[in-house]
């Protein structure tokens, strides 16, 4: 039975599933082991809600030393908990749209470069019997198609590069020379 005018224990306060945790830092305290804890919780509000919490829980001893009463200071966690939640569901939806991306890339390397190389190819054939005028389309249709080949496979190096399944080459730079070409 509690004495009138003594508040109810901590446990009192605390949802179901956090008071085994909590009484293992009550036990921290109360055998000296730490001044002070710092817990995340929830406590269960009058209406029945959970509230999320963070305390900051220290034990009072006698002047014998004997273990008195644990004092606390409680701060509600609700809007850090709704703002992590919303970061988490942004940081979702940011890696499913990075997904589609590389899904769409790789679909789209697919598409192109099929098309590009029979370009590619045709020009080859093409040059061998071309002369003046037509020898001219054919180089206009092949450095169109080299440099949309060229910028398909930056595109495609820099996805991999994203995704972390480029492979690395280790080689010699000369960076004056790199940084002044």
């Amino acid at each position: 039975a509690q004495r009138r005018g003594t508040p109810p224990p901590i446990e009192a306060f605390v949802a179901p599933d956090y008071r085994p945790g909590l009484s293992e830092l009550v036990r921290q305290l109360a055998s000296g082991e730490q001044d002070a804890v710092d817990v995340r919780l929830s406590i269960r509000r009058r209406d029945g809600e959970l509230l999320p919490v963070e305390a900051t829980l220290r034990l009072d001893r006698t002047g014998t030393g004997e273990p008195w009463r644990i004092v606390g200071v409680v701060r509600d966690r609700s809007r850090q908990v709704e703002y992590e939640t919303g970061l988490d569901d942004a940081r979702r939806a940011a890696e499913d749209a990075n997904a589609l991306k590389s899904a769409i890339l790789a679909n789209m390397s697919h598409e192109l470069r099929t098309p590009l190389t029979h370009i590619l190819g045709y020009t080859q054939l093409l040059r061998l019997d071309a002369t003046g005028d037509t020898a001219e389309i054919v180089d206009t249709i092949e450095s169109g198609a080299k440099r949309l080949m060229e910028t398909l496979n930056a595109v495609m190096d820099l996805a991999q590069i994203e995704a972390g399944a480029a492979p690395l080459q280790r080689a010699a730079v000369n960076v004056a020379a790199e940084a002044l070409a």
